[in-house]
Parts: structure tokens; C-alpha cells; sequence
């Protein structure tokens, strides 16, 4: 054993008297076995390093996990009206993702040095739950604002419908409304099925819903089947308020006739025609304006009430 060998050198000089002035760093210095001792654990420390670089490199791929502001990137995203296919694959992405670091081995022997990762192990599935959270909750604010939307269509329409108008200009407005209410039927209940598969989704991720909100969605459908029929009890009842409409203004021209009539005869007979007046006294020009005026004001009366019944024809 060179070892060995080397103290029976050093006990032999001794006892032989040998060279007294070397000393023991020249005479190990002079050993390989030393040597070749250190230059392997240089070596292997070297190596250690190279492959915890290495190992630290599989988390720095996922880089964008920690590095990117989750809320802002998913606020941008979401910005360009994203498909529901769309929000599955970025969050199926993320659960890959959580799969894959919660299969990873957080223990890991490194040459000599034992690594153990389970604290960023733990903060990256951390991530990747927040990331998934960001697109479920912003799938779930789409969802909910289409679903109110209807709803609020729904009841706002309906409370409007269910008023009988009270003049002419009403009546157009609710024959107008009534008229996009029963061109946007199908387009409405195209919506349907796009807010049932968004909650399913929203489900299936296992994203919390609200009381109301489910039962707000269990009624959709219901909703929609009563605002139908309002829709067509409305309609009957806009002919029969339009008949008495038509037949009040039918008795308006009649009356308007008849107005007329009286207002020729009123006017041959009391007009400002002449100037006469008696001895000293001066024309009476205001009161004939006066008169003229309000011949004026009566017929753009009837001229309106004659205009509002032929619309009505």
C-alpha cells in the first residue's frame, strides 16, 4: 500500500539519519497519490457543477410561468373575444403543465450533492393553478354578462310591451319595438346554446357558481318560452288598440269636417273684409290679425289630426 510504504520511507530516514531539511509539504509534494487525489475532486466538483446547471435548466423552459403578469396577459387576451374552444386549450395547456411538475422527482443526487426542489416544485403547481384560475374566471364574466343580458332583455322588453300606449307616437314606438323584438327571435335563441356550454365548461374545470346564478340559467329557457307568448298576446293587443286609434281619428275627421265647415261659415261672416268703421274712429288692424291668427292655429289643428289618420290607414 503506497500509503504504508511511505511511512516505513519516513521511519527508515529517520533512523538512517536522513536528510533532516525536508519537509513534510515537500514530501508530499513529491507523492502522486495526493495529486491524484485532488485532481479528482476537482474533477468531480467540476462535473457537479456542470450537471446542476443542467437540472436547474428543465425550470428555466417554464420561464413564462412566474415571469409574465397572469391578470394583464389574460385581461389582453380575453380583449379579442376569444372562442369557448379557445379558453379549453389554454386551460388544458395549464393542467398539462401542473401534471407534468407534480410528476417531477424533487429529490434528485447530484455527484455528490443530494437537491431537493420540492419547494419550487410546489411554487410552480402553484402557477399554474393561478393561471388556470385567471382563464376560468374570465370564461365566467363572459358567461354571466350574456346570461344577464338576456335576462335583462327579457324584462325590459316585456315591461315596455305590456304598457298600452297612450297617443299616436307611442303606438308607433311599440309597433316599431315589437317589430325587432320578433326580427331578433332567432338570433336570441341562437345564444342559448353557446351560454350552456360555457357553464359546462365552467363546470368541468371545476369553477364555483352562485345559487342565483344556476337558477338564473335553469330558467333561461322557461324565461324565453313566456316572453314568446307576451310576444304574441302583444301583438293581438296592438290590433285592437290600433282599431280604436283609427276609428277615434275616423270620428276626429268627421269632426274635422264639420269644423270646417263651421269655421268657412264663421269666416265669411265675421272676416276682416273691409275697413269699415264708424265716423272718428281708426280700423281695428290687431283684432283682424288676432282673428286671422287663430283661423290660422285651427286649420294646422286639423291639418295634423287629418295627416295622423291617414298614417293610420
Amino acid at each position: 500500500v503506497p500509503k504504508r510504504a511511505t511511512f516505513v520511507q519516513w521511519d527508515d530516514v529517520d533512523q538512517k539519519g536522513g536528510n533532516e531539511t525536508d519537509t513534510f509539504y515537500e514530501d508530499i509534494q513529491e507523492d502522486n497519490v495526493p495529486r491524484q487525489l485532488m485532481s479528482r475532486t476537482e474533477f468531480g466538483m467540476s462535473e457537479t457543477r456542470k450537471k446542476m446547471l443542467t437540472y436547474t435548466k428543465r425550470y428555466d423552459q417554464h420561464a413564462e410561468i412566474w415571469n409574465i403578469d397572469k391578470k394583464k396577459y389574460v385581461l389582453e387576451w380575453g380583449a379579442g373575444k376569444p372562442k369557448l374552444t379557445e379558453f379549453v386549450t389554454k386551460i388544458k395547456r395549464k393542467q398539462n403543465m401542473q401534471n407534468f411538475f407534480q410528476n417531477l422527482e424533487p429529490i434528485c443526487d447530484v455527484g455528490f450533492i443530494r437537491l431537493d426542489s420540492h419547494p419550487i416544485k410546489l411554487a410552480l403547481i402553484q402557477h399554474c393553478v393561478e393561471w388556470q384560475k385567471e382563464f376560468t374566471t374570465l370564461l365566467h364574466d363572459f358567461a354571466r354578462k350574456d346570461l344577464r343580458e338576456l335576462q335583462d332583455y327579457f324584462v325590459h322588453h316585456s315591461a315596455s310591451l305590456q304598457e298600452d300606449p297612450e297617443d299616436l307616437k307611442e303606438l308607433k314606438m311599440k309597433t316599431d319595438l315589437l317589430d325587432r323584438v320578433n326580427e331578433d327571435k332567432r338570433s336570441i335563441q341562437d345564444r342559448f346554446e353557446p351560454i350552456d356550454s360555457q357553464y359546462r365548461t365552467l363546470e368541468k374545470f371545476g369553477e364555483s357558481i352562485q345559487d342565483d346564478e344556476k337558477e338564473m340559467l335553469d330558467n333561461l329557457r322557461p324565461n324565453w318560452g313566456n316572453f314568446l307568448d307576451m310576444l304574441s298576446a302583444t301583438e293581438e293587443r296592438m290590433k285592437r288598440v290600433k282599431a280604436n286609434f283609427k276609428k277615434s281619428l275616423e270620428e276626429s275627421q268627421l269632426q274635422y269636417a264639420r269644423n270646417v265647415v263651421q269655421m268657412r261659415k264663421r269666416f265669411t261672416e265675421s272676416g276682416p273684409f273691409d275697413a269699415k268703421v264708424r265716423a272718428g274712429e281708426e280700423p281695428d288692424i290687431k283684432r283682424a290679425k288676432d282673428f286671422i291668427e287663430e283661423q290660422k292655429r285651427k286649420m294646422e289643428e286639423m291639418r295634423k289630426r287629418s295627416e295622423q289618420k291617414r298614417k293610420m290607414e
